[in-house]
């Protein structure tokens, strides 16, 4: 089954998010890269989910259902 746009959207930001929280910059030599502003990608991603919008894994799993009044969030725990 195909992602709609804003489902590939959503996956996207989703691994952004896990990239960003797990090293936000490095440098090689004189080469400096500085990973997107954490809280635009998470603003983005609040967004999305607001709207309704669920990656078909989590439907399955019923994690992310659309009942009134429930919030989700997502706690990436680093050493």
């Amino acid at each position: 089954m195909s992602d709609t746009v804003q489902q590939a959207r959503l996956r996207s930001l989703l691994e952004a998010e896990k990239k960003v929280l797990t090293a936000q910059e490095w440098q090689n030599g004189t080469i400096k890269n500085r990973r997107a502003d954490y809280q635009q990608i998470r603003k983005s991603i609040d967004e999305l989910r607001a709207s309704g919008v669920t990656l078909p894994e989590e439907t399955a799993a019923g994690t992310a259902g659309n009942v009134a009044g429930s919030r989700t969030k997502r706690f990436v725990l680093l050493d």
